[in-house]
């Protein structure tokens, strides 16, 4: 690559004038045709870049690379070699693609597999290597010096955005500190793309490597792992690993060949990781907690009709409220029953406790308002199952004709709708209130409130007169009255809102219960 006197005024390294220029330029070419020559059609002579500084010779690349706006690789040389470019790959490549070449077919199943990550990252590294290209076939530079520019501008961020984007997609895996990418990565991506010659070759190549997780099963002491791990007790992994590390040691005693296979714990829970939370927490959970890890058969409600099915459940209150009769604050009981079809709260019941007389006052509500059902589904809790509803001929269920069936104890998913619903409406009435006893309330604020209405219980009976810390924790348990409208008001507001479980409207939206 040749330049003029004028193009290198200016330049650190150089002289300021463009006699000194000239003077520095033709002692260091010393007359050698290889080395100046006269520009054509002109009388100004030009100077390989050979002969400047390293200062000089640096900025006259970065300029050069600037003004190629080296952002693709449109123009590149029909053939590399010219430019000094030798298309041999490295040894695995060569072998990758003499593979491909002999089976196509092997080709095209690589190509089908790739991910569009890994496609994304292809072409980012095709397009580092198309610029250093393009440097060498139109900037006349050497592979060495166009593969350093590129990778030191896509450290220092002196390339344009698309290049410094195209540099952070080509790190494959690429760390928190790292940035732009390193002349061996580079210099070895150049070899690749050489080395190829169809497209598919090329971006078969060019993708990095997917790297496989271990399997479960390749860890031989998984098993006796698992025999201290599987503990209903649910140890932590430390602990069962110290129980696990014991068991080895003395079986294994003597024997430094398998005291050597003997896993960190580290180790351990990495593994355990990788097997699935239902198999994981086999043996540690059962019941109801281990069918909710499980998989499940979701029902399909569409296909049968409004009325056709009722589900009910009861559900103690998660806040205290003032009893009707003694005045002091309990939990009480909300008993709910909904339609499986439209999901609409059908009926509803408020009691002190669980019992028969709830659950029939829930089912009274919804008999009243909806008429009767085909099918009563429910638990077979004491409430729900019982000679008041199920006896042949006296039962509240035969007289009207309803099918009373229950679900299998210790699996409440059979159950979800009216579980989902226990969790919305009761809780959405009780937050509502100063007197929420439940888990996801404050712990301390918990405690004081328990702590002034224990003692405004104890003033009250003793006919003492209330201070101001337990006149202010009884004014937040709500009267009977106020719970029955916040319960109505919440039922109302669960009926006519959308329900993600119903079908959409012509204009998007889910059908409400009590409209659908």
């Amino acid at each position: 690559m040749f330049v003029t006197v004028n193009e290198l005024v200016g330049l650190p390294g150089l002289p300021g004038t463009a006699q000194g220029v000239r003077y520095a330029l033709n002692k260091c070419a010393a007359g050698l045709p290889e080395m100046m020559r006269r520009r054509e059609g002109t009388k100004a002579f030009e100077y390989h870049i050979d002969c400047l500084p390293d200062a000089a010779r640096e900025a006259v690349q970065a300029r050069i690379a600037r003004e190629l706006q080296v952002e693709s690789g449109a123009g590149l040389p029909a053939v590399a070699e010219a430019s000094g470019a030798v298309a041999k790959g490295s040894a695995e490549t060569c072998v990758d693609l003499e593979l491909y070449r002999k089976c196509p077919a092997l080709l095209e199943q690589k190509l089908r597999s790739l991910t569009d990550a890994q496609k994304a990252i292809a072409d980012a590294r095709m397009t580092l290597v198309c610029a250093v290209l393009k440097l060498m076939d139109v900037g006349g530079m050497s592979r060495k010096a166009a593969v350093d520019l590129i990778a030191r501008g896509t450290q220092q961020g002196t390339l344009s955005p698309e290049m410094l984007k195209a540099a952070d997609i080509a790190n494959a895996r690429k760390g928190s500190t790292r940035k732009g990418v390193g002349k061996s990565s580079l210099q070895h991506w150049l070899s690749d793309y050489l080395a190829s010659v169809t497209p598919g070759e090329k971006l078969a190549i060019m993708v990095p490597g997917k790297i496989k997780a271990k399997a479960v099963e390749s860890y031989p002491w998984m098993p006796q792992f698992l025999q201290h791990w599987r503990d209903p007790n649910q140890p932590s992994v430390t602990v069962a690993y110290e129980a696990f590390v014991r068991e080895w040691s003395e079986l294994y005693a003597g024997n430094e060949l398998m005291m050597a296979q003997l896993p960190s714990v580290d180790t351990v829970r990495y593994a355990l990781k990788k097997i699935p939370k239902a198999e994981r927490m086999r043996g540690r959970v059962t019941g109801s907690a281990m069918q909710s890890l499980l998989p499940f058969v979701r029902r399909d409600w569409s296909q049968l009709p409004v009325n056709g099915v009722w589900i009910g459940d009861g559900h103690g209150m998660k806040l205290e409220v003032l009893h009707p009769e003694t005045g002091k604050p309990f939990k009480p009981e909300i008993t709910l029953v909904i339609d499986g079809r439209t999901r609409v709260v059908m009926g509803w019941s408020l009691a002190m406790s669980e019992s028969h007389i709830a659950v029939g006052d829930a089912i009274r509500n919804a008999i009243s308002n909806y008429g009767v059902p085909l099918i009563y589904y429910s638990d077979n809790g004491g409430g729900e199952k019982n000679g008041m509803f199920d006896a042949d001929v006296t039962g509240i269920f035969s007289r009207l004709g309803i099918t009373h069936p229950t679900g299998i104890p210790g699996n409440p998913q059979g159950r979800g709708i009216i579980e989902r619903i226990n969790r919305e409406i009761p809780m959405r009435v009780a937050k509502k209130f100063g007197s929420y006893v439940g888990k996801r309330g404050d712990k301390e604020t918990q405690r004081k409130y328990r702590k002034a209405v224990d003692s405004a219980v104890n003033a009250i009976e003793k006919g003492k007169p209330l201070n101001g810390v337990q006149a202010a924790a009884m004014r937040k348990v709500p009267a009977w009255s106020e719970l029955i409208a916040e319960i109505e008001f919440q039922i109302e507001r669960h009926n006519n809102r959308p329900h993600s479980e119903l079908p959409k409207r012509e204009n998007g939206e889910y059908w409400s219960p009590l409209a659908y």
